[in-house]
């Protein structure tokens, strides 16, 4: 089966059609006010010490939220461009054995009773678990949303000779491959990296149904914004018994659905602070591109599986329940209520064999940059998925086949050496060893 990404970019390039609106559930959206800073609630950068001692949020298992020691070490000015950086070692929550995990992000950390900030960055290969956390007061920006009208989408079919024109272009005049220049386009640029190895921590993206060499190829895709897809499979759990929107409060987890259905992709954070409705996570950016409209879902944790490298939570996403609708370097910011609708994605897959025909129903994440993305991930999925089940029954025929000619020859097949066979073989066997493969004739 062959597949041609541009037949789905002009499919899903259709999706809105020309001329028109995006329905984003509202012609304006509300404008909030930012949190107003108050020195009863969080903690400056300017006042954290060396020494200070506090305490951080998190899920270990389940919902239930625990708590880890944390130590100031140093504050790190301008460690990154305009932001500044908090260094602290954990303890306690295992992570003398788990180091800082992957699904952290975000857990708030308090500091003199005072929310400080989240957790966001690490190093590879730590003895200690030494974290960067950003300061709370880079962050609340988040909480506010501008009033923004609904932008209509151009027209396919006039923007598409120029757009290809342009993508040639690039293309002859980048060194760049055609995978890393079409990330770095759509998803914005890489996760932020200090020379001495300082990264974000990673996020997990849990995926169900997903065929390990697609995981692999989508990993590649993700890789450059610190997301790493790691196979958690589905839950059993009851919908009317999964977490709802009350689970979102600091040190909850938090989910971002990428995709539903015959195939599940969920990433992974942590609540950092919640006001009302609105919800701030992360302490880093997803994909910093600013406005979005991601899928935010409560989330359940089982276990955290303790690696060398990075070690992550492993759990599943549960109901969707609000926007992500900003994307920003220093963390994500949402809203608990009626969550954005998902593409549906049905893709049927037929071969010429008997009862192959297979049909899979997935709904994707409505964002145009990420979209062509997860549309060709999961198509490469399901054709795998599909391939690997015709493989199955072409390799059954084929022994059939074998069978019969080997049959009609009159030939008996070893799989001993001739010394071991049977002395009333052995002559047969010699006679096998220098025949010539000729086709059956049937």
């Amino acid at each position: 089966m062959v597949f041609s990404f541009h037949v789905f970019t002009a499919i899903l390039a259709g999706w809105t059609g020309p001329g028109r609106a995006v329905e984003t559930g509202a012609s304006v959206e509300e404008a909030r006010p930012p949190v107003a800073w108050d020195d009863r609630r969080f903690l400056a950068v300017e006042d954290i010490r060396p020494g200070m001692t506090g305490y951080g949020l998190t899920v270990i298992s389940g919902t239930r939220i625990d708590t880890f020691h944390v130590e100031v070490i140093a504050v790190r000015r301008n460690f990154f461009p305009q932001s500044d950086v908090i260094l602290a070692r954990g303890s306690g929550a295992g992570m003398e054995l788990s180091g800082i995990v992957a699904g952290m992000s975000g857990s708030p950390v308090y500091i003199d009773g005072r929310l400080a900030g989240a957790l966001a960055y690490g190093w590879p290969f730590m003895r200690d678990p030494i974290m960067g956390i950003t300061p709370i007061g880079e962050m609340l920006g988040l909480s506010a949303v501008e009033a923004r009208p609904a932008e209509p989408a151009s027209s396919p079919a006039t923007a598409r000779p120029e757009r290809r024109a342009i993508w040639r272009e690039l293309l002859r005049t980048t060194a760049l491959t055609s995978r890393e220049l079409v990330s770095g386009l759509l998803m914005g640029e890489a996760a932020p990296r200090s020379a001495d190895g300082a990264r974000v921590v990673a996020t997990p993206l849990w995926t169900s149904g997903l065929d390990p060499r697609a995981s692999a190829e989508l990993g590649e895709w993700l890789a450059p914004h610190g997301v790493v897809p790691m196979a958690a499979g589905g839950t059993s759990q009851a919908e009317g018994a999964a977490p709802g929107a009350e689970s979102l409060v600091p040190g909850g987890s938090i989910g971002l659905q990428f995709a539903r259905g015959d195939i599940s992709l969920a990433a992974i954070g942590t609540v950092t602070m919640r006001e009302g409705d609105r919800v701030l996570a992360f302490g880093h950016p997803m994909f910093p591109r600013g406005r979005s409209r991601y899928p935010m879902a409560s989330a359940t944790i089982e276990l955290v599986m303790p690696r060398l490298d990075d070690s992550f939570k492993l759990g599943s996403a549960q109901r969707a329940v609000g926007t992500v609708d900003l994307d920003l370097k220093n963390g994500i910011g949402g809203s608990v209520g009626t969550p954005p609708p998902m593409i549906p994605f049905r893709l049927t897959l037929k071969d010429n064999l008997p009862g192959a025909e297979r049909i899979f129903n997935i709904e994707l994440m409505d964002d145009e940059p990420l979209l062509p993305v997860l549309a060709a991930i999961s198509t490469l999925n399901c054709a795998m998925a599909a391939g690997a089940d015709a493989a199955r029954r072409r390799a059954a025929g084929a022994r059939r086949l074998s069978r019969h000619c080997h049959r009609r020859r009159r030939a008996v097949q070893f799989h001993r050496t001739e010394p071991t066979a049977r002395p009333a073989h052995r002559g047969r066997f010699r006679q096998l060893r220098h025949h010539r493969n000729r086709p059956c004739r049937r």
